[in-house]
């Protein structure tokens, strides 16, 4: 098992000023006439995961992925995390405490 100290994950509530500057500041770029970023984001090195369907499909792959950029091949998601130093910052999740998607997202990464 991968435990929680084996790397960092920041968890934004949005609904703080300075998490929410920080989400506006992240995704300004991603803003196009159809489409306006919203919680549940998860952000993965450079990868941006946006909504629960984003999420689940691809939150274990693209950090696999990470990872192995990061650090060369590693064969599984929890030996991958293991080569994250604890004090790297490398998933940041945005959310909203009264999203039911993002606290399915949450329950999702707790696992």
């Amino acid at each position: 098992a991968v435990s929680e100290n084996d790397y960092k994950i920041v968890l934004e509530d949005v609904n703080k000023k300075e998490a929410y500057d920080k989400f506006i500041e992240l995704t300004k770029d991603q803003r196009t006439e159809s489409f306006t970023p919203d919680p549940p984001l998860l952000k993965v090195g450079d990868t941006y995961l946006f909504g629960i369907d984003q999420i689940m499909e691809r939150a274990r792959d693209v950090v696999i992925a990470a990872v192995k950029e990061k650090n060369g091949s590693q064969e599984t998601l929890a030996d991958s995390l293991k080569g994250i130093n604890e004090n790297d910052t490398f998933l940041v999740y945005f959310y909203i405490p009264a999203c039911d998607d993002c606290q399915k997202v949450q329950k999702y990464l707790d696992t």
